[in-house]
């Protein structure tokens, strides 16, 4: 019998064949303030599926950046907000870190300085109900540092326990040192600012549900050179110190700080941040340069509760950065796993150009589970900064927000969202162009539009639709893909993709 030709390839293509996505696709979040750029996007989710995204944009009336949240629902219908939780009276720097307990609680925070007058910059906190109405009033985290003029805390992280206790971690500019302070449920303070290091570049923080937590700093020691290592700082429930462990050390591979080769150490801890399981593991990740690529690259570690290392140090990025500009972020995957969001320029023709964004999913002992997944569907379209980015995970889908510049029209940024289902990032069918672990005439209009029109495919790797075992894809594939799908053709051939 004879196989399908070209012209009757070229009639099946004009017939509409809806895709079946798995996930809620890219979608658009700041419909309210379309107006001037927007920013500091992060998200969160509860027990039941509602998810919690907040950004920075303009207010209504003065033009001044201010915070905002919105809720929706497990299908992605807005149900709450967007509510706006700073002031016009205050500017946002940095912020909108969120956490979200399996009620719906949430607590965000902020770095606030006065409008117009930009000094000094406060960490603030507010914590709202599963309605986005408030519990505690926004409030300032460091009263004790009132008497600074110059003072300049950039809030860098909150965490939040199954009984609502919440933990905010901040560093001051001018001193290079980090603190923390944990807050009841009702926004009481349990302890006074601690001061956790006197120098850190990027502390950041994670909390278990059962309370412990962790923190992790790049720290000096005091050697012939004064090297910063990663340090993790863990500790219990009461907020009683368990473990002080250096968490990269000589015993892996060379790493460079900011692609340094003249200095005595393998190891660094720019743009960190780490994830803690219930049973006291953590994933430390962060960026560094070895022998091999001169691109800042992610990277990870994973440690047990009395931190011996469980990996060795691995890289995160499966193809090379092109940029130096990269912080990678991680959580816990709800399964005793992890997932890290990296972006970086990999795609773009430029060194540190239009950036993407990626997921890559890991096993308690840090084994990779499939590869680099882009989440934007357009390609480029990730903001160029390496820090407005968030990601959350409930054990069953992956919620991820970005800020976003696909418009062409502006110059201003959006922000844009998506969810996935967790066991199908990184993992992919040959053949399926439109990731909804199927092989149907919509793979073959996906591949056409990515052959004829630029279009990128939603999986983040092309050669998925490489069907015939090339190495790469054109219309032979298609036409190769409608002969299998009409059982008129053999099979599909693995190429390069891993």
């Amino acid at each position: 019998m004879k196989k399908i030709t070209f012209t009757v390839l070229l009639l099946v293509l004009l017939v509409s064949v809806p895709a079946e996505a798995v996930f809620l696709d890219d979608f658009l979040v700041n419909t309210d303030h379309r107006i001037g750029p927007q920013g500091w996007c992060r998200i969160g989710v509860d027990g039941y599926g509602n998810f919690y995204i907040t950004y920075v944009a303009a207010d209504d009336t003065t033009s001044n950046a201010v915070g905002f949240v919105k809720k929706y629902n497990a299908n992605g219908n807005l149900v709450a907000g967007p509510v706006q939780v700073t002031p016009a009276s205050l500017y946002v720097e940095e912020g909108g870190m969120i956490t979200v307990q399996q009620t719906g609680k949430l607590v965000v925070t902020w770095g606030l300085t006065p409008y117009p007058i930009y000094v000094p910059k406060h960490p603030y906190a507010q914590m709202l109900n599963s309605q986005l109405s408030p519990i505690t009033p926004l409030f300032r985290a460091d009263p004790e540092f009132d008497s600074l003029d110059s003072y300049n805390g950039a809030v860098m992280d909150v965490g939040m326990d199954q009984n609502a206790n919440f933990t905010l971690i901040w560093r001051l500019s001018e001193t290079n040192e980090a603190y923390y302070k944990r807050f009841d449920s009702l926004g009481t303070p349990l302890c006074a600012s601690t001061r956790t290091s006197d120098y850190t570049q990027e502390p950041m923080l994670g909390v278990a549900d059962n309370g412990k937590f962790v923190l992790a700093l790049t720290a000096r020691i005091f050697t012939p050179h004064s090297t910063t290592y990663p340090l993790a700082k863990v500790f219990d429930g009461s907020g009683t110190p368990i473990l002080n462990q250096v968490m990269i050390t000589c015993d892996g591979d060379t790493i460079y700080p900011n692609c340094a080769t003249n200095v005595d150490t393998c190891l660094v801890g720019d743009f960190g941040d780490v994830a803690l399981q219930e049973n006291g593991n953590l994933m430390y990740v962060f960026s560094g340069c070895d022998d091999n690529e001169p691109f800042l690259c992610p990277y990870g570690r994973v440690f047990d509760s009395l931190g011996n290392p469980v990996s060795e140090i691995f890289k995160v990025n499966t193809e090379n950065t092109n940029t130096d500009f990269n912080k990678p972020i991680v959580v816990t995957d709800g399964r005793g796993g992890y997932l890290v969001a990296l972006s970086d320029s990999r795609y773009s023709p430029y060194y540190n150009g239009r950036r993407d964004l990626f997921l890559q999913r890991y096993d308690q002992l840090g084994n990779p589970i499939g590869m680099n997944f882009r989440v934007n569907n357009v390609l480029g379209s990730k903001a160029t900064d390496r820090v407005n980015f968030g990601i959350a995970c409930d054990g069953e889908r992956v919620y991820v927000v970005w800020r976003d510049g696909r418009d062409p029209y502006t110059w201003d940024w959006d922000i844009y969202a998506e969810v996935i289902d967790l066991d199908l990032v990184g993992t992919y069918v040959l053949g399926d162009a439109n990731f909804d672990q199927k092989i149907t005439l919509s793979d073959v209009i996906f591949a056409v539009n990515y052959i004829f029109k630029g279009k990128p495919l939603p999986e983040g790797d092309v050669l998925v639709a490489d069907v015939n075992g090339d190495c790469q894809v054109s219309l032979v594939d298609v036409i190769y893909e409608v002969n299998y799908i009409f059982g008129k053709g053999p099979p599909f051939v693995p190429g390069c993709l891993p």
